[in-house]
């Protein structure tokens, strides 16, 4: 025995065991495991969102300029369903009053979006009211009702159906705008950083004092030349030339000679 309505949509499988016992001595008995499936009714009727909520009585209002033309969205009406699979598929449908007009709107089967079917003139009533069913696929149908006022108006744009995507848009557009706000802060900040590091090192170079050369007061250096005769070139070595009287000059050369001799020795010729 169920102890409690069971509900497709919270519980759709319950699995327990039961135990039989004898009364013998000793008691004898086995456990079966048994698993209970909910099936799955149509026992919740569509429900209108806002706009429109409060059950039968909803209603949407909506302002609609005469200058829309045939295929424009002006209103929509939405709706949910509590219950699951077929049961929770809905559709719409547009009644019509019996004895009035033929109305320049209709509804989506699928979405609920009223739009024109024609282009609106001034025989049109300035008022117009339409009834929205809202019905489930189950069995049997449940349905829920939607009352849509139209107000025509003369001038003024086309009324736009806001929708979740149109504000998503809109949102990631000001997230890009604001990012390429900070990007430019960035690089200008950057540029201006490397451009007064550029001026700092050229006053500094400017600023600072002559340099006394690679030439000067020291230990001097003694260039030998050899009588052997046998020079080696792979130990060819630049000496610098200082004078008091002009710029360092390097025009002498000085070889290493390949059987090399010590400085004391009387065969070398020596310059300081």
């Amino acid at each position: 025995y169920a102890l409690q309505p069971l509900d497709h949509e919270e519980l759709e499988l319950l699995q327990f065991q039961v135990s039989a016992r004898d009364a013998g001595v000793p008691p004898l008995g086995s456990n079966v495991t048994l698993q209970v499936f909910v099936l799955d009714e149509n026992d919740n009727a569509p429900v209108l969102l806002p706009p429109g909520a409060g059950g039968v009585d909803g209603a949407v209002s909506q302002l609609v300029s005469r200058s829309v033309g045939a295929g424009q969205v002006v209103a929509k009406v939405r709706a949910v369903d509590a219950d699951s699979g077929y049961n929770a598929w809905l559709s719409y449908e547009l009644q019509q009053s019996a004895g009035s007009a033929r109305s320049p709107f209709r509804v989506g089967l699928y979405t609920g979006e009223i739009s024109t079917t024609r282009t609106l003139d001034e025989v049109d009533a300035l008022r117009q009211r339409l009834l929205v069913l809202v019905k489930d696929h189950g069995e049997p149908a449940l349905v829920s009702t939607a009352t849509v006022l139209l107000s025509l108006v003369d001038n003024g744009p086309a009324p736009k159906t806001p929708s979740r995507a149109s504000a998503g848009a809109a949102s990631v557009e000001t997230a890009l705008v604001d990012v390429n706000v900070y990007l430019i802060i960035a690089i200008c900040a950057v540029s201006s950083l490397l451009v007064l590091m550029l001026l700092l090192y050229t006053a500094l170079r400017c600023s600072a004092p002559p340099t006394q050369g690679v030439c000067g007061s020291g230990k001097p250096t003694l260039v030998c030349s050899s009588a052997v005769g046998s020079w080696s070139y792979s130990q060819q070595r630049r000496q610098r030339v200082c004078s008091a009287e002009g710029p360092p000059k390097a025009d002498l050369m000085a070889f290493s000679p390949s059987l090399p001799q010590g400085p004391s020795s009387s065969d070398n010729n020596c310059i300081a």
